[in-house]
């Protein structure tokens, strides 16, 4: 069983919180990168190479990290606080079949200052591991050993998840051996639901330093704002030089016959800078999210604008018409995560127009008929969240013909491939609004067929696997739904292991962890299908604890709020069926608290309006169980009408009116316990008409049938006089 951080490592927090972190070395005067004296280097990490991903990411961050210059030569327990934590010394070689560390390590140990030890249950399982602690203790610098928790658990009841080696869990004795004792390693943990990547690296440079974690986590934050300051001040900067540029572009345009040629290299010098700048913002939004999510869109959205100054009045260059294109698309991306559908819709709209422009007449353009198809899906996704299935549909149909003509010219060409199963995928989703879940399986594996080739042919390449990663993961959601529940398992933990593995190849990426969180969820809920209500529990709790910290991170990301309210609204389902009322009712309230703030600030977006009405009605079935049979009925009128509202704006929206007919089904159950018969009778009557053409136009859905059934009995019920059923 895990156990959580805060019960495992009493003495550990106590100790990082007080700023304990060892005894007074004596060190060169100055705040250079000097060790203290008689030591070559500043630490030593040790660690087993199977853990090498966390190897290498601490090493480069300790040695690229520069110490706040408020504290470089403050009087610390280690002497002055240096600039640098520079040398640090780490194995790089397989020690093979030797019996002892070898000369060179013992050496290095030696001449050490400090020893970091990376843990996870494979480092507490290694020999050498263990030997270098141990030879680090004999030398008297037990206080100087900091660990670091990447995986497993301290102090575990279980064996196969001991992260700590023995001789980082126990004390010596003075003759160097093992004892019983148990010691108190200084730890930090990098572990998602724990300190997380970088607060446990502060964590470890405090120890080394000599400073409380407090004070050097302030002068960090403090260095972090001057530094967005001074990102803001460059883009400023840039936003003035664009604007010259822009200038500049116009006169030269004005010159056309003498100066033609200088005004392009003006104008081509200004979109690609434009270009370059947007491209590091897009990349610090898709990875290490350093930027806050909304300046990083309202960065886009200015450079976007500057490439439209250069543009106006004068004839752009291929290049520059490219970049043009790309903006806009990184535009509707951005106002998309923000969940500012409006915006993106223009965006996307002005990207398509563009794309379909230069793709005339060029159908062997590779890059233009692939930035087509991207507008066109692009689109097709804003429509689709606008509940405009149909529309989204001829978007999604449009881009797989572009697709399959452009595959079929060019079969070896692996970015068509790709091009090819993301046109899938979006056919598969088109399927889904019509509730044709085995019309969307079989797009899902076309799409997963072509993906794990693409994979296979490129096993380094990280974007193929993510892609299959996510491939899997909705095919296993549909499986689930469709009752495939063994193989929807399997490929669910199969997408789980892709993206577990990209995440330990880059450590800071957000991408990465957020979608193995995500892969949990879908797990998660396979269980709940199987009614393994504690493993689905368990599986939905562990996404949180990675996507919530996340979410509570990036406040104006809309996609990790709505992950965070999916999971709660999960783990209400599992708490209600383990008749756990306290439990199911907090969690559906973080779920309907999140939705109803997405709701207002983008109330054009279907999907989240139909999240929020079946929001409303989970709390309408705990009040049911509670008796409260006017609050229940209340909460899904409430449900119903919202999801009333969606089956107007869009008729052909026909999974809203099954939503519609369930919604109606739950009214009569409460209104049935009031005693209202007038009610009841009125609700199911329209509830099994729904159905009833429903199931007339597609008789095998399996979404549709057991509604279906339900409905009808409960009318049956009400015309006989019986209670319905709960």
């Amino acid at each position: 069983m895990r156990r959580n951080t805060a019960v495992a490592l009493p003495c550990v927090q106590r100790l990082w919180s007080d700023g304990v972190v060892g005894q007074v070395f004596v060190s060169h005067s100055g705040s250079g990168p000097q060790v203290p004296n008689g030591f070559r280097y500043r630490a030593f990490i040790s660690y087993r190479h199977a853990d090498k991903v966390w190897g290498d990411w601490l090493h480069k961050s300790l040695e690229s990290y520069r110490v706040p210059r408020e504290l470089v030569g403050a009087a610390s327990e280690t002497g002055p606080v240096p600039a640098r934590l520079t040398p640090i010394f780490r194995d790089r070689e397989e020690l093979g079949a030797a019996h002892d560390l070898g000369e060179r390590l013992r050496a290095a140990l030696e001449g050490s200052a400090n020893l970091i030890v990376i843990c996870s249950p494979l480092a507490a399982k290694s020999h050498w591991v263990n030997e270098e602690i141990l030879a680090t203790k004999r030398l008297g610098r037990s206080h100087r050993i900091f660990a670091i928790i990447v995986a497993g658990e301290p102090n575990a009841a279980d064996p196969a998840f001991e992260c700590f080696p023995p001789a980082l869990k126990y004390e010596i004795d003075s003759d160097g051996t093992l004892s019983t004792r148990l010691a108190e390693p200084l730890a930090a943990d990098a572990r998602d639901h724990a300190d997380g990547k970088h607060n446990a690296k502060l964590k470890l440079i405090a120890g080394l330093l000599g400073v409380p974690y407090d004070k050097l986590r302030r002068r960090e934050l403090e260095a972090q704002r001057r530094a967005f300051r001074r990102f803001a001040a460059v883009a400023s900067t840039l936003t003035l030089v664009f604007a010259g540029l822009a200038a500049a572009a116009g006169w030269f345009g004005y010159q056309a016959m003498l100066e033609r040629d200088r005004a392009q290299a003006n104008l081509l010098a200004a979109t690609t800078a434009a270009e370059n700048a947007t491209k590091r913002v897009e990349d610090d939004m898709l990875g290490r999210q350093r930027l806050p999510r909304d300046e990083a869109a309202r960065m886009l959205e200015g450079m976007s604008n500057l490439l439209d100054q250069l543009a106006e009045g004068q004839a752009l260059s291929p290049e520059g018409e490219q970049a043009r294109w790309k903006t806009m698309i990184r535009r509707a991306d951005a106002a998309l995560t923000l969940g500012e559908l409006d915006a993106a819709t223009d965006h996307a709209a002005k990207a398509l127009d563009l794309a379909d422009r230069l793709a005339a007449g060029t159908p062997d353009d590779t890059p233009l008929q692939h930035n087509l198809l991207l507008s066109l899906i692009k689109s097709g996704d804003i429509v689709y969240k606008r509940a405009d299935f149909p529309a989204a549909t001829a978007l999604y149909e449009r881009a797989l013909q572009l697709a399959e003509r452009a595959s079929a010219a060019a079969p070896d060409n692996t970015e068509l491939k790709a091009d090819l199963a993301t046109a899938y995928l979006r056919n598969g989703m088109a399927a889904l609004a019509r509730s044709d879940l085995q019309a969307t399986e079989a797009e899902f594996q076309r799409a997963v067929e072509i993906d794990r080739a693409l994979a296979k042919a490129d096993p380094e390449n990280a974007e193929r696997r993510k892609a299959l990663a996510f491939d899997y993961n909705l095919l296993g959601r549909i499986q689930t739904y469709l009752g495939d529940l063994d193989g929807a398992e399997t490929v669910l933990r199969e997408a789980l292991a892709i993206n577990t593995q990209l995440a330990a190849e880059d450590p800071l990426s957000v991408a990465h962890r957020y979608a193995a969180a995500d892969n949990e969820v879908s797990i998660a809920v396979a269980l709940y299908h199987q009614a393994d209500l504690d493993g689905a529990l368990a599986g939905f709790q562990r996404a949180l604890a990675v996507i919530e910290p996340l979410a509570a991170a990036d406040p104006v990301n809309a996609d990790m709020q709505n992950a965070t309210a999916f999971a709660y609204s999960q783990i209400g389902d599992v708490q209600i069926d383990r008749d756990d009322l306290p439990g199911a009712e907090a969690a559906y309230e973080k779920n309907q608290i999140i939705l109803k703030r997405l709701v207002d600030f983008s109330p054009n977006d279907a999907v989240l309006r139909s999240r929020y009405g079946w929001a409303l009605a989970r709390t309408g079935d705990v009040q049911l169980k509670r008796s409260d049979f006017a609050g229940a009925r209340t909460s899904f009128l409430t449900g119903l009408a919202v999801l009333e509202a969606l089956d107007r704006d869009d008729g052909e929206a026909v999974v809203y009116q099954r939503e519609v007919a369930s919604m109606k089904e739950r009214v009569a159950v409460a209104a049935d316990r009031l005693g209202d018969k007038n009610e009841v009778l009125r609700h199911l009557t329209e509830a099994d008409a729904i159905m009833k053409r429903l199931l007339a136009a597609s008789p095998d859905n399996p979404e549709y049938i057991p509604v279906g059934a339900l409905i009808t009995r409960q009318l049956q019920h009400a015309e006989r006089g019986e209670p319905l059923e709960d």
